[in-house]
């Protein structure tokens, strides 16, 4: 077993849940299975069974109290210790200068700020370099994650004037989430001011609680209700593998041939393909098949149910186009469990095998643990969205943001939390929205952004996440979703 030993100088600076999350990745981006302890109070290791050089990803709290994960340039393993702070400035001040200088090549317009920003990264380093003092390492991270921020904005502001001026990308879809019925007239007001289409998740356990037995009302008044709002109808996702949507007789084909699972997924969405045909503007035919579920499905068997999925839709949708969303597209699943298949292999597996999909869906579910993405800078999302770009393919993301650490009985926190850091509240929900939704609409392989929720309840795997609170009033959130996806706020 190969190991990576840091010494911290700042272990103030690291929250407490960083040895859960710390995790090592190659070239490919997708984290290697490892695991991380504290040798003492100043030693940080990291064990993994991989011997490469990589590169070092571990959590780190800003100045303003948030925290976000740092990566290192690429590490090999050493007889001694790596001075932690020192590595993360090194990868911070490289990131910085190569996305300013991808910018420079496209025609990016930098400011002042951003570019002051960035050279004092680089100086704090140098100083760092030669004083060996940790402070000003720490002084050059602070002002890098500063010129990261202000590129980010130079390049949103870039691609909204793009748009404008009609040489860029058009405007991007935004699509809301409908499960809960509005309480009032003026939250569905508020929805149609929000968003452009109304995204329909079919619950299985919701639609035939008993095998052969539907209950389409729900779904029926939603849809009808899109068609008079004339809102596009994005129908889905059809299926999850998780005890929120599969009905509870699905568990009886647990320890069964999964052939006949895979009939069972056919004849489902069957059923509700040929009851919408004629209704939807796009199907989501499943979601989060790339993780491990609740039915213990092995990756492989997960393929072919996203396979009968895709095909079952493709087969009976006529035209109307087929996408497929993912979860954890930074493959978070992987830090823990060395036989899964990476987030992005798993989609291009489906995207290779023509079966007919037509976009992809990426689902960031902020700072949810385990089963969501950790946080990250809004460059790392930038890059992130790049990646997934190869597949050639529109993508939509879809986003859910807590603005409680809880689900409202004070239980387990939801959230990588510790007291340390700034609260989780509505105004960090709404930063945090803006700036998910800012990179994802100015990336042009982004041709949706989805918000996952419209009050908590819409979410159930991911609690505390809607725009409304639990007294009907709109939270900032509203405000920095419609900054964020290029339309003007409502007066």
């Amino acid at each position: 077993m190969g190991a990576l030993r840091f010494r911290v100088s700042r272990r103030n600076r690291l929250p407490e849940f960083a040895p859960e999350v710390v995790h090592v990745y190659g070239v490919d981006r997708c984290p290697w299975q490892g695991r991380t302890v504290w040798e003492d109070s100043e030693h940080l290791v990291h064990y993994r069974e991989i011997g490469e050089s990589g590169f070092f990803v571990c959590p780190w709290i800003t100045e303003s109290g948030d925290w976000t994960c740092l990566v290192t340039a690429s590490l090999r393993e050493q007889a001694g210790a790596y001075q932690l702070e020192r590595e993360l400035a090194r990868g911070t001040t490289s990131r910085v200068r190569e996305l300013a200088s991808q910018m420079q090549m496209a025609g990016v317009p930098i400011g002042t700020r951003s570019r002051d920003a960035a050279d004092a990264s680089q100086r704090a380093f140098l100083d760092h370099l030669a004083s060996d003092e940790v402070e000003t390492a720490c002084v050059s991270i602070t002002a890098g994650l500063r010129a990261i921020e202000g590129l980010m904005a130079d390049l949103h502001r870039f691609q909204q004037d793009r748009a404008a001026d009609g040489s860029g990308i058009p405007k991007t879809l935004r699509v809301g989430t409908v499960v809960t019925p509005f309480s009032s007239e003026r939250l569905e007001t508020l929805f149609l001011e929000l968003f452009d289409a109304v995204s329909i998740p079919v619950r299985w356990r919701d639609l035939e609680r008993e095998d052969g037995t539907f209950d389409w009302s729900r779904l029926d008044r939603w849809v009808a209700w899109a068609k008079s709002r004339r809102r596009r109808i994005l129908m889905g996702p059809l299926l999850r593998l998780d005890r929120r949507w599969l009905p509870d007789w699905a568990f009886l084909l647990h320890d069964r041939p999964i052939e006949i699972l895979l009939r069972s997924v056919d004849e489902f969405i069957a059923e509700v393909v040929k009851r919408y045909r004629d209704d939807v503007d796009l199907w989501q035919s499943a979601a989060g098949l790339n993780v491990p579920g609740d039915l213990g499905l092995v990756s492989e068997d997960r393929l072919r149910v996203a396979a009968t999925a895709i095909e079952s839709v493709r087969t009976r949708g006529g035209k109307t186009p087929v996408v497929m969303r993912f979860d954890q597209p930074w493959s978070e699943s992987l830090i823990r469990n060395e036989l899964e298949l990476p987030a992005f292999y798993f989609a291009d597996a489906l995207v290779r095998a023509d079966l007919g999909l037509r976009g992809v869906g990426i689902d960031v579910h902020w700072g949810y643990w385990p089963g969501g993405s950790l946080q990250r800078d809004p460059l790392a999302v930038h890059m992130m969205l790049q990646r997934w770009s190869r597949l050639e393919l529109p993508l939509l993301v879809g986003l859910a943001v807590p603005h409680h650490p809880h689900d409202g009985s004070e239980a387990k926190p939801l959230v990588l939390h510790d007291a340390r850091l700034r609260p989780i509240a509505p105004e960090w929900q709404a930063q945090q929205l803006r700036m998910l939704a800012a990179v994802a609409a100015s990336s042009p392989s982004v041709h949706g952004v989805a918000y996952n929720a419209f009050v908590d309840r819409d979410a159930p795997a991911f609690p505390s996440a809607g725009l409304i609170d639990s007294a009907g009033e709109p939270l900032p959130a509203c405000r920095a979703w419609q900054e964020a996806t290029q339309r003007e706020p409502a007066s």
